[in-house]
């Protein structure tokens, strides 16, 4: 069984160097993605689109990418 932890409300982001670049201000799991998806507020001064990230998620480090929306192509009409 595979264990799917959604990013969150409140979720440190994080550069690979541990320093704090951003929190998560909503996210849950897609169900079209299969994925954790969230939105966040990221110090553009801290971050940059060459860098990687990790959210933290209660206490373990997890991959991230930065991306622009929407997430899905497609959509409502």
């Amino acid at each position: 069984m595979a264990l799917y932890l959604a990013p969150r409300q409140g979720y440190d982001l994080e550069n690979t160097q541990g320093k704090k670049i951003g929190e998560i201000t909503s996210g849950t799991m897609s169900v079209v993605l299969g994925k954790g998806i969230a939105l966040a507020r990221v110090d553009k001064n801290l971050y940059s689109p060459d860098d990687q990230i990790v959210v933290d998620i209660r206490g373990r480090k997890f991959p991230a990418m930065i991306n622009k929306k929407p997430f899905v192509a497609g959509g409502h009409k």
